[in-house]
């Protein structure tokens, strides 16, 4: 009896250890959002379990990976269940503590109608945009998230991603660093 109790009492401290591990309450957005909130989402306020209790009926690609920048979990989901017209798929990117630091939206292309989504709500950084044509770049900024809209020439998607400044900021780094070596690679072999 001594013993099933000692069991049970470590049973229970276990499940309270594991939960604090897996991301604590559920979030999706703060009252006052500082940073876009794509899909009902707050970037770097929400958390895993928040995601995932808000979009219960959602079916996540049981393959999640870890990101080679965060560290964390990414979630990978068909659009269907996002009740967003033209959503083919979402990648939710976490860091190490379960926050989510980047929303990804791959979608049918409608590149004008978007930009003036996004313009309406976002402070405009950069754009690029063929209105004639349908497509192009465009990068705006909002609180401490970059949010960019990118879709190629003949190309019949477009992609939506959130960013959290200082990931993006990591990855841009990490980017250009690799263009410079392959240019230095490049240059070494004449």
């Amino acid at each position: 009896m001594k013993f099933k109790n000692i069991f049970l009492g470590f049973c229970f401290i276990a499940a309270l250890v594991s939960c604090g591990k897996s991301g604590e309450n559920a979030k999706t957005a703060s009252e006052k959002p500082i940073n876009p909130t794509p899909l009902g989402l707050e970037i770097h306020y929400a958390n895993i379990n928040g995601v995932k209790e808000k979009y219960a009926n959602v079916h996540f690609d049981k393959s999640s990976e870890i990101d080679q920048y965060t560290g964390g979990i990414v979630l990978t989901a068909e659009g269907a269940g996002f009740n967003i017209d033209g959503l083919k798929i979402t990648n939710f990117t976490f860091s190490k503590e379960g926050v989510l630091e980047h929303v990804g939206l791959l979608l049918n292309k409608n590149v004008v109608a978007m930009d003036q989504n996004l313009s309406s709500k976002y402070e405009v950084t950069s754009k690029k945009i063929n209105t004639f044509m349908g497509f192009g770049n465009a990068e705006y900024v909002h609180g401490d998230t970059i949010i960019k809209l990118l879709s190629e020439h003949l190309s019949s998607d477009m992609y939506v991603k959130y960013t959290y400044k200082p990931l993006n900021d990591q990855i841009m780094k990490d980017i250009e660093e690799k263009k410079n070596r392959a240019v230095t690679e490049q240059k070494s072999k004449f």
